[in-house]
């Protein structure tokens, strides 16, 4: 399970942003705080869920967003492509 965690940031800091990597991403299912979707990044293909969980944020973190209805955990499946395709094909038809 990933846990994604989102703050603000006064500013963007000086750095190379790196290689482009080009993201697909197709909602497969969305209801009652609960989101699916399969994706592809690059060369690499997922199915995710999303659910919005409750967190108790430690006093230490200062300015934390994930109780906000910005942040979800998310869980991810990898995919090859033929199943990527097929997830996409389900939606689409």
């Amino acid at each position: 399970m990933e846990i994604e965690r989102k703050f603000i940031l006064k500013s963007l800091p000086e750095m190379d942003l790196g290689v482009k990597v080009e993201y697909k991403r197709y909602f497969i299912y969305s209801n009652n705080g609960i989101e699916m979707r399969v994706q592809q990044k690059g060369n690499k293909f997922e199915l995710e869920r999303k659910e919005k969980r409750e967190y108790i944020v430690p006093d230490w973190f200062g300015m934390e967003i994930t109780g906000t209805k910005m942040g979800r955990d998310s869980e991810i499946v990898w995919l090859d492509r033929v199943e990527f395709e097929g997830e996409i094909g389900k939606k689409i038809g």
